[in-house]
């Protein structure tokens, strides 16, 4: 059920996403932020009263309903949110807590801050503070919005924050390739310990992926039968995958296994469905069928035990995206070089495999020859497809394995050989690649189908979006990507 408390700005800001505008448009950017907070309540640092519960959305005033935040009583409490980026701001909206403790924010400060976090922009509230109250900004571009109660014995306690700023309609935010669970509502079955402590679903789309539970960024259900987590996209959207963080814990980091991440309508009924038997290792992709559309994203359990989350992500890619290996930070290597076949001929977006028009990978005959590309940055993949070598030699790229890593961790791997060597060889190999990556490398495992250890390739293709950044985006957009 929705909560009658979501404001119109924020559903307006999701209405905003999903038209992706080509002009600039004013949102609430805060629901993009991270937020910290001077303390936790005493007794509630793994429990809740958690800093993000002002950037989720619901400025219920109610303590009990599980969306204020709460400091320890202290002197100068502060909170702040970080915006990830400069934006210009037009207004700061500051909901504050009910049931007679109004006055708690006597005096509150709110603060904009650069990306340098000096000041730029400091009000002072109303001596009796209201409800809500809206302060006109009219324009200062800052990255931070600090919320100080100078003075001892104070206790901040926030219902939400909104930072309503101007935002350009090519931003990275409105592009395919951007995680679109971040201005969603999240809900889930039951929540351990009850409302309002903590394991609060907001945390699995709160941009922090950190795992352990500790670090305040974990969901956690009650142990039931069937327990479940879901996102309201706030309109129909398209979702072409979803990535799940698990927790890290070492004691609970193999409690999701067995479950379903589904796509729903507007009516809560499934549209595709996807199923993990076995455990996962840190983080699982899901991948819909082209043309996926729903308003909601689900992860539930097929047994019963408490679920938990670290993180949940939704991307669409359709539209943005492009050769990753062709973008022009990505730099090729190989275990060796012989005949002159360098490995920048992989990534020239010539997919000749003719040796004679030089366009052409060859490694020397060493055991365990590899290439590889980085790529520069990270990128969501999608797939990638190999072309061979074609005037001769094409048992050459057979026995093979393409494996992709993330700051040097494996986040996929795909193999082309059985046991017994069996021909993988052929003209081209295209297969979906659904992960993280900022790099992919393919070497031989065994003695390749042509009876030697060479490794040759005319051309690797990487299809993926790039995580949107200023400045990146711009520079790739220069590439001339094939």
């Amino acid at each position: 059920m929705m909560n009658k408390h979501f404001t119109l700005a924020a559903l307006l800001g999701l209405c905003l996403l999903a038209t992706q505008p080509a002009h600039a448009v004013v949102i609430n950017v805060a629901r993009l932020g991270t937020a910290f907070q001077s303390s936790y309540r005493a007794g509630s640092a793994t429990e809740g009263d958690h800093a993000q519960y002002a950037l989720d959305g619901n400025t219920d005033p109610i303590f009990a309903n599980g969306s204020i935040t709460h400091t320890n009583t202290e002197t100068a409490p502060w909170w702040y949110v970080d915006l990830h980026a400069t934006r210009t701001i037009d207004t700061i909206n500051v909901y504050n807590r009910d049931e007679g403790f109004e006055s708690r924010l006597t005096g509150y400060q709110v603060s904009i801050l650069d990306a340098a976090m000096n000041p730029v922009y400091t009000n002072t509230s109303p001596a009796f503070p209201n409800l809500s109250t809206s302060i006109p900004i009219g324009g200062i571009d800052g990255r931070y919005v600090r919320i100080d109660l100078p003075g001892s014995g104070k206790v901040l306690s926030l219902a939400e924050v909104e930072v309503m700023a101007d935002v350009a309609g090519d931003d990275p935010i409105f592009l395919p390739g951007h995680n679109i669970t971040r201005l969603g509502t999240a809900t889930q079955s039951s929540t351990r310990f009850g409302a309002p402590k903590g394991n609060q679903p907001i945390l699995a789309i709160d941009g922090n992926p950190d795992g352990l539970f500790s670090n305040l960024s974990v969901t956690h259900t009650n142990t039931e039968a069937n327990p479940w987590w879901r996102v309201d996209l706030g309109s129909v959207q398209n979702v072409d995958s979803v990535q799940l963080h698990e927790r890290a814990d070492g004691c609970c980091n193999q409690l999701l296994n067995n479950f379903n991440v589904s796509v729903l309508d507007a009516g809560l009924n499934p549209v595709a469905t996807v199923t993990q038997a076995g455990n996962i290792t840190e983080r699982f992709w899901a991948q819909f069928p082209q043309g996926t559309q729903g308003q909601y994203v689900q992860v539930q359990l097929n047994h019963s035990s408490s679920l938990q989350l670290a993180e949940v992500e939704a991307f669409y890619f359709e539209g943005n995206v492009i050769n990753a290996a062709r973008n022009p930070l990505a730099i090729a290597t190989q275990s060796s070089t012989a005949f002159g076949g360098v490995a920048s001929r992989a990534i020239d977006g010539n997919t000749d495999g003719n040796w004679g028009s030089g366009s052409t990978t060859h490694t020397a005959g060493e055991p365990g020859s590899w290439w590889e590309v980085d790529l520069g940055r990270e990128f969501l993949l999608k797939n990638i497809q190999l072309f061979n070598r074609s005037d001769c030699c094409g048992g050459r790229l057979s026995d093979f394995r393409v494996t992709a890593l993330l700051h040097g961790t494996t986040t996929g791997m795909w193999d082309f050989f059985t046991a017994g060597g069996s021909v993988a060889q052929g003209a081209s190999f295209l297969f979906d690649a659904v992960t993280v990556a900022d790099t992919v490398r393919i070497e031989l495992v065994n003695i390749n189908d042509h009876g030697d250890h060479v490794l040759s390739l005319a051309e690797v293709q990487i299809f993926g979006a790039i995580s949107p950044e200023p400045g990146t985006l711009s520079l790739l957009a220069l590439g001339g990507l094939g």
